[in-house]
């Protein structure tokens, strides 16, 4: 069935059609309101959730600021240890010198009696052992402590 431009029916068929529209419409932005409304409800717990992690985090920076003035305290009196190590291994070392020094001249005095030794031996063999007056002891001057 054909209607005119003109005629009443068409008009009704034109605004039938324009109601139908609307009303789907309306029930797609009625579906989108909903949804909206549902998104707006998850923000909404999802920034009450977050509001105690800000207080708490605040609470932890607290907790990080104080942790690291303990360890830069810490670091503080390990340099201050440190120093006192070097202090004592220095005073060690300046009160073993001495013993370093009688080492050094024990070994060189071994190695020479080690050399006559076989120098002897080859020369008993040979002739007789010409008696050698004693080596003086070597003195060691007495060092005093630190103190």
């Amino acid at each position: 069935m054909v209607t005119q431009p003109g005629s009443s029916a068409g008009r009704l068929k034109r605004l039938t059609n324009a109601a139908i529209n609307a009303d789907s419409a309306m029930m797609r932005m009625d579906g989108l309101a909903a949804d909206a409304t549902l998104l707006v409800e998850d923000l909404s717990d999802l920034v009450q959730g977050l509001e105690p992690a800000v207080e708490r985090l605040d609470e932890v920076l607290v907790d990080i600021r104080v942790e690291f003035a303990a360890i830069r305290r810490s670091r503080e009196n390990v340099d201050v240890m440190l120093a006192r190590v070097s202090t004592i291994i220095d005073l060690v070392e300046w009160a073993l010198a001495p013993a370093f020094a009688a080492k050094d001249t024990a070994e060189r005095l071994a190695s020479v009696v080690a050399k006559l030794r076989r120098t002897l031996k080859c020369q008993v063999r040979k002739q007789p052992a010409v008696k050698v007056a004693p080596v003086p002891a070597v003195q060691l001057t007495p060092m005093p402590l630190a103190g």
